[in-house]
């Protein structure tokens, strides 16, 4: 076992003896550790220790295993509120090349543009790591805790990263416990479920209306056909005027061709499908 897992450790006494490195010691099941918690003034319960590397390894077998659902249990139990954002999601972006030709595209920050014009489809191996983060998810919302999908935006190309995070986890999930995820649940964690997150008599009216129908293809969430704030209905075009003005069409004409000299220098300077940007 590696020396950074913890243990919870038994202490010799209710009282805490300092040792020459200014840390208290404490026996453990599988031998003497060293504390990694200052010691309290009261006892407090049992202390985290980390086991010294001299017996870590010969000590393996006395250590019990901890599996992804033993984690998954802790989330539940805890009643824990969880925002997942699956950066593996991000390679979706190959399967979709109308992201690039869709009007929306020209919010994209100009950092994120090369690398989803670039996207390719992804290899059996991505699919595989991404269906495994989204299992991961889905094990502990089975657990119990509350779980939204979200983004590192801007770290992460924003909208568009939602979408392909909505479809990563739809994968493992379904798309109704997908969606919900991006909506009800999100609306929870931020406190504002009795106002938001679902449509309900009584609640904010501010909703979007899409062409198609998420729950058979969840790729239809992003088909935007207006979106309505406050009870007043917002045209696309209501939304992408500012950013189609003529000074603003300059200005990201020249942020544009400030990146191209970075993106060919450093391919990477754009993580591939829209992630990270550095």
């Amino acid at each position: 076992m590696p020396t950074s897992s913890r243990v919870t450790c038994a202490p010799r006494s209710r009282s805490w003896s300092a040792s020459r490195k200014g840390r208290s010691t404490c026996a453990c099941r599988a031998g003497p550790t060293w504390c990694s918690r200052a010691p309290p003034r009261a006892w407090a319960g049992p202390p985290t220790c980390r086991p010294p590397s001299a017996w870590a390894t010969a000590g393996r077998s006395r250590w019990r295993a901890r599996s992804p659902q033993d984690a998954a249990d802790v989330y539940g139990k805890g009643s824990f509120h969880l925002i997942d954002t699956l950066f593996s999601a991000g390679v979706l972006a190959g399967l979709d090349p109308d992201i690039v030709s869709d009007p929306r595209f020209i919010l994209v920050p100009p950092n994120f543009v090369t690398n989803l014009q670039n996207a390719q489809p992804p290899t059996p191996a991505q699919i595989a790591t991404l269906v495994n983060d989204a299992t991961q998810q889905a094990r502990v919302a089975a657990a119990g805790a509350l779980v939204a999908n979200g983004t590192d935006s801007p770290l992460v190309v924003p909208g568009i990263s939602l979408h392909l995070n909505l479809r990563g986890a739809a994968m493992v999930r379904g798309n109704l416990a997908a969606l919900q995820s991006v909506t009800r649940d999100a609306a929870r964690i931020a406190l504002v479920g009795e106002d938001l997150g679902t449509v309900e008599k009584g609640k904010l009216a501010d909703l979007i209306a899409v062409r198609g129908d998420p729950l058979a293809d969840v790729n239809a969430a992003e088909a935007v056909q207006f979106v309505v704030r406050n009870g007043r209905v917002i045209t696309q075009d209501e939304i992408l005027a500012p950013a189609r003005t003529p000074q603003q069409l300059e200005a990201r004409r020249q942020a544009l061709a400030a990146q191209e000299p970075l993106c060919r220098d450093d391919p990477g300077h754009g993580a591939e499908g829209g992630g990270h940007a550095h």
